[in-house]
């Protein structure tokens, strides 16, 4: 699956149902069709620890939908001054769901954790340019946000900007099978889908402190500010008239810390890029799928499955059964939530790993050495030779904080259709081994105050964390006379 943008066209793209005639006389138009969210999610606040909230968007027409080309729109908001997103627009992203309303809402697509899966991605594949320029799944992948250091722009991007109230952001949901297929998504055959975009907490998906809030000078001392004088230092006058001026443009009020955390999100929207074929085109689409061997989809799909160890080793078997398992990313996230501990906040507990099918034995990844780490996690990104490689070691690999990727795949760089993956259907189940460190760092304690000197080499022990799993395996749509059909 392209988890990243990329420069090389995507044209011409492939038809579903094979042709004589050229795309040109095929393709009627191309026409981007903004589908707003229904009625119920056009606006919706989330609170510190809501998880129940969702938009949904129902897409219906007589056409195609060219997804790699479509994206959403949200404006957003939060009633805190100094709140600010943990990661991307995909911060907000809790689950994503694909289904087909007028067929027994029969899911398609169920991709949970979605936004930790996206950091996943993120920090396993690009470097710190990358993912502050690259589209990636959101807009800019605003990397150094969640550094003490750019927390400050990153406060002013959703408070203090041109756009008032709400700023409105755009995305892919790239990580999507369906949405980044190479094929267009047949409307006119699936009689319309249902995307659910569950989203995520408020205190999972924003970083914030309350004693940021306290008053202006608190706010402001956090925050990037269009000031050509320091705030501190400014008249009492001087100060009114700024403070006035700000909270008029953003429509806010002066700081509460006493009030909860929560976020907005007003006016969805799904931009889809529409493709209008000719009427003989459609009737032997419909034709087609209407006959016994119908129409196959296929597409590449992510489960999310979390392992708690209860010991320093640990073997998991997924009990998944898929023809065709490409790919697994995984992470070490802390057991316990904190202001710190979002979905994007991956500590170092995992010493190895190794993978298991059978009497078959995968190579051993160790962990503790983040050389070797990342390059078996750059070979299976297939970014291997374009990463850095002169400097494997490099200090600001993610390794160090157990991102990782495993390739199954014996010719990745075949076609969709090869499926060259693993076979885990029949019982083949396959294992993970793991070792994990067994305790917590140990720090140099002043014996006067009491106070860490240092900590070496920091870890999380096992009793500390839980390893976040993905499998990225094929699905297909199968269409033909009997009804529409999803398998894996």
């Amino acid at each position: 699956m392209n988890h990243q943008s990329d420069v090389k066209p995507h044209v011409p793209r492939q038809a579903i149902f094979k042709s004589a005639k050229n795309n040109s006389t095929i393709i009627q138009r191309r026409e981007l069709i903004e589908y707003p969210a229904v009625a119920l999610s056009q606006t919706v606040v989330v609170g510190q620890d809501d998880s129940n909230k969702r938009i949904t968007f129902n897409i219906s027409g007589d056409a195609l939908v060219d997804g790699r080309e479509s994206f959403f729109s949200v404006k957003l908001k939060t009633n805190k001054w100094t709140a600010h997103l943990s990661s991307d627009i995909t911060s907000i992203i809790k689950r994503v769901t694909l289904s087909l309303p007028h067929n027994q809402n029969l899911i398609l697509e169920d991709i949970n954790d979605y936004n930790t899966l996206a950091s996943i991605c993120h920090f396993a594949s690009a470097d710190d340019t990358q993912m502050e320029s690259n589209w990636c799944s959101g807009m800019n992948c605003l990397a150094k946000f969640n550094r003490v250091g750019s927390a400050s722009s990153a406060r002013r991007f959703l408070t203090i900007h041109e756009e008032g109230e709400y700023r409105t952001m755009c995305f892919q949901l790239n990580l999507s099978g369906i949405m980044s297929s190479e094929n267009y998504i047949p409307l006119v055959l699936l009689n319309g889908i249902k995307i659910d975009i569950h989203l995520e907490t408020a205190g999972n998906a924003f970083h914030y402190d309350a004693d940021n809030e306290k008053t202006f000078e608190s706010v402001f001392a956090v925050t990037d500010t269009p000031f050509s004088k320091g705030y501190t230092s400014m008249s009492s006058e001087e100060k009114t008239l700024v403070t006035d001026h700000i909270k008029a443009m953003s429509n806010r009020s002066d700081p509460d810390p006493s009030t909860p955390l929560t976020y907005t999100v007003h006016s969805p929207m799904f931009h889809a890029q529409t493709i209008f074929m000719s009427p003989s085109y459609i009737d032997s689409l419909i034709k087609a799928s209407e006959s016994q061997n119908g129409v196959t989809l296929s597409f590449d799909t992510f489960r999310m499955n979390r392992i708690t160890p209860q010991s320093p080793y640990c073997s998991y078997a997924f009990v998944d059964s898929v023809q065709n398992l490409k790919n697994i990313y995984m992470a070490t996230q802390s057991r316990d939530t904190s202001v710190t501990t979002h979905f994007n906040y991956f500590c170092r507990a995992l010493k190895s790993f190794t993978f298991r099918v059978g009497s078959r034995i995968y190579n051993k990844v160790d962990v503790q050495c983040p050389a070797l780490a990342l390059a078996s996690t750059l070979i299976s990104m297939g970014k291997f030779g374009t990463y850095q490689t002169h400097n494997l070691n490099s200090k600001d690999y993610f390794t160090s904080k157990n991102v990782h990727a495993f390739d199954f795949q014996n010719a990745k760089h075949d076609n969709q259709s090869a499926h060259s993956g693993l076979n885990t259907t029949n019982g083949r189940y396959l294992r993970l081994e793991m070792e994990f460190n067994e305790n917590p760092s140990a720090s140099v304690v002043s014996p006067t105050d009491s106070t860490v000197l240092a900590t070496f080499n920091p870890v999380a022990g096992y009793s500390q964390i839980h390893l976040t799993t993905f499998l990225e395996y094929s699905k297909m749509i199968r269409i033909n006379a009997s009804g529409i059909l999803c398998t894996e």
